[in-house]
């Protein structure tokens, strides 16, 4: 992926890095992540992170609510309200003014858009958002 990036979006990602954008992943609710083991958003992230020498922050977002598996669901009505509420910012931290977005797959973009409502309650410049893959409709 940040092969493709490099070679595929040359003049985005040498703005990300002039602008210093930091990369920040899809949070999973604790309870999901110790019975899967890890975050395959924040395994994404770091790699993107560390491949296109950005700042990777997994301490700014995080999941309040242990919703059912988006991927369970079908239709974007009922991935919104699974999703609603889900994040919230993490007290006390200081958030960049840019940040890209991680997850690894968009199929509604429900999870994506409850993020970024969540993070525009603070004063952010939110531009980006990455995905592995998506559902093209």
């Amino acid at each position: 992926m940040v092969k493709n990036l490099k070679i595929d979006y040359p003049n985005i990602v040498k703005y990300w890095q002039k602008e210093k954008y930091e990369i920040v992943p899809i949070p999973l609710h604790w309870q999901r992540k110790n019975w899967r083991g890890f975050n395959q958003s924040e395994i994404l992230a770091k790699e993107i992170a560390l491949g296109l020498g950005l700042d990777y922050r997994d301490d700014i977002l995080f999941r309040v609510k242990n919703a059912i598996n988006q991927a369970k669901l079908k239709g974007g009505q009922k991935r919104r309200k699974n999703i609603n509420r889900a994040f919230e910012v993490k007290e006390k931290v200081k958030i960049p003014a840019k940040i890209i977005l991680v997850d690894d797959v968009i199929t509604s973009g429900a999870t994506i858009v409850e993020a970024l409502k969540t993070l525009r309650q603070s004063p952010l410049n939110l531009d980006w958002a990455l995905s592995l893959a998506g559902v093209r409709k």
